[in-house]
């Protein structure tokens, strides 16, 4: 807040009663930009481009998956191999965290849900609480059956039930340690 030319008001700190000087940025951005004619903006669709340009990139979703899901399950063996420690924990969070974000866009949303699970747990339950390997075992054979048997359908006839079952153990799960910590 200005309260003279030279005062501001810092939050909760009192004025400052050193010179300043405001400074107006201009409004440049009109000039750099151009004005489509008609016909330029009949066919100026932005939607549409970037469809086409992730249609060209689709062809790749297949590996990008399978490397996403390579990398959840050698960071889940190396929780495994350590007993499930901090900083594996973190790097095996770290990819399932990346496969809920990319998973739908990669064509796999219900493998987006289960790794969505998966974080939520993890969110819950810190490494030390006693992480429940068997249930963290089956979100990861889930996201990879789910990519293998190709449930790219959200209502997909097996797919579904495993990430409404995986989600509900994983609620009971949470529900459980929260509780824990509260007493």
């Amino acid at each position: 807040m200005v309260d003279t030319e030279n005062e501001i008001h810092a939050a909760g700190d009192g004025p400052i009663s050193e010179p300043f000087e405001i400074i107006q940025a201009p409004q440049a951005l009109r000039a750099k930009a151009r004005v489509l004619t008609a016909a330029e903006a009949a066919r100026f669709n932005p939607i549409r481009r970037a469809e086409d340009a992730l249609e060209q990139l689709s062809v790749n979703f297949d590996q990008w998956l399978s490397d996403q899901i390579a990398v959840l399950q050698e960071t889940h063996a190396a929780c495994v191999a350590a007993g499930f420690p901090e900083e594996p924990m973190h790097h095996f969070f770290r990819a399932a965290h990346d496969l809920r974000g990319q998973a739908a866009t990669l064509g796999y949303p219900l493998a987006g849900e289960i790794a969505g699970s998966l974080c939520h747990l993890f969110d819950n339950i810190a490494p030390g609480e006693g992480v429940p390997r068997e249930l963290v075992r089956l979100h990861v054979e889930a996201i990879r059956a789910v990519v293998a048997e190709k449930a790219s359908d959200e209502n997909h006839a097996t797919g579904r039930p495993l990430v409404d079952s995986l989600r509900a153990a994983t609620d009971e799960v949470v529900a459980a340690a929260i509780a824990r910590s509260a007493a």
